[in-house]
């Protein structure tokens, strides 16, 4: 991470109209991904779908951080999207505030069930369930034609404009809330267009007992689409890691008013041994449809290894392999295989 104090730095020019005495530092990182991805479909009447590609994913993060004399730590955080083509120019882009009543952020980042939820997916690489960037897989398979879900979450606000508050851990013990208003990223004022109220919750736990760690959480959120649709999930999983091993289970049920329901419960195991980290996980989705849609099952497994080079430089392989069931229709098989090497400093 390269440190830049304020004084000396040529951004001060840029940001001294609005800070002019900020004694803080600017903190900056960078990474960079390029993947080598491989996926294939195949569904009824002998359809098939083979795709390989390569990509990139490449983003710079810059921080601000400064202490006033009352103790309020205060200060921003902007990621900046760097690869071609890119819709988004920003990923995220928001205000801290800090003390010891709690944390406030206000701009676009992730809600507090994102931040608090446990997935049960540590370890896992690109190219595996939940941590699929870089594939043609990336939640949907080669295919978009699903309800089923690729892990035990939400449909968190994401980087929707929001507040958020987080309160200091008590005994291992953080809570926190978030309100999206008009959800939209970057949404302008009186944004109603597409629209929806955004509330969640969560409730996480992290302790250390003589090398033998637990960490357990419990998320909610409440989506007000719009009058006649409204969607609300529940998501609670838990991790326990000893001796270089992680071992991580999760479940969800998400409600949704106009669609039907879905539950899901996801497993995952990672080991890690000086460079190496290799991981291994299934899953299990079911969506219970209403009457204008079909009901369908998602099974999947999926494996993974990562070996740090050589400091900030950390070569990958992962895969998953899955089967959608779609009642009164065609079934769906898909894998996919994503290689990637990252550059970090």
């Amino acid at each position: 991470m390269k440190k830049v104090l304020l004084a000396s730095s040529a951004l001060v020019a840029s940001v001294a109209v609005t800070a002019p005495a900020a004694a803080g530092e600017v903190t900056w990182n960078a990474f960079t991904h390029f993947f080598a991805s491989s996926s294939y479909e195949e569904s009824g009447a002998d359809a098939e779908s083979d795709i390989q590609d390569f990509n990139t994913n490449s983003e710079i993060h810059l921080k601000f951080e400064d202490t006033a004399d009352n103790g309020l730590t205060y200060g921003f955080k902007i990621e900046l999207e760097a690869d071609q083509n890119a819709t988004d120019n920003v990923d995220e882009n928001y205000i801290f505030l800090s003390g010891d009543w709690g944390r406030v952020e206000l701009g676009d980042n992730d809600g507090a069930a994102d931040q608090l939820d446990v997935v049960g997916t540590s370890g896992f690489t690109y190219g595996m369930l939940n941590n699929s960037t870089g594939g043609t897989f990336n939640a949907d398979g080669v295919s978009t034609n699903r309800s089923t879900r690729t892990a035990a979450n939400l449909d968190d606000s994401s980087d929707d404009t929001k507040i958020t508050y987080l309160t200091p851990s008590f005994s291992g013990f953080t809570a926190g809330i978030s309100y999206a208003p008009e959800s939209n990223t970057g949404n302008s004022v009186a944004d109603s267009a597409g629209g929806e109220d955004h509330f969640e919750v969560g409730l996480n736990y992290s302790g250390d007992f003589d090398g033998f760690g637990l960490t357990a959480a419990i998320t909610a959120n409440h989506e007000e689409i719009n009058e006649d649709d409204d969607q609300t999930g529940v998501q609670a999983g838990v991790e326990v890691s000893v001796a270089g091993f992680t071992v991580g289970l999760a479940g969800a049920h998400i409600d949704n008013d106009n669609t039907g329901e879905t539950d899901t419960v996801n497993f995952g195991v990672s080991y890690s041994a000086g460079a190496w980290t290799v991981a291994g996980g299934a899953l299990y989705s079911e969506f219970d449809a209403d009457a204008a849609n079909s009901d369908e099952e998602l099974t999947a497994v999926t494996a993974g290894v990562s070996y740090n080079i050589a400091p900030g430089l950390t070569a990958s392989l992962g895969g998953t392999y899955g089967e959608n069931e779609v009642d009164n229709s065609d079934d769906r098989e898909f894998n996919t295989v994503v290689a990637g090497i990252q550059v970090s400093f």
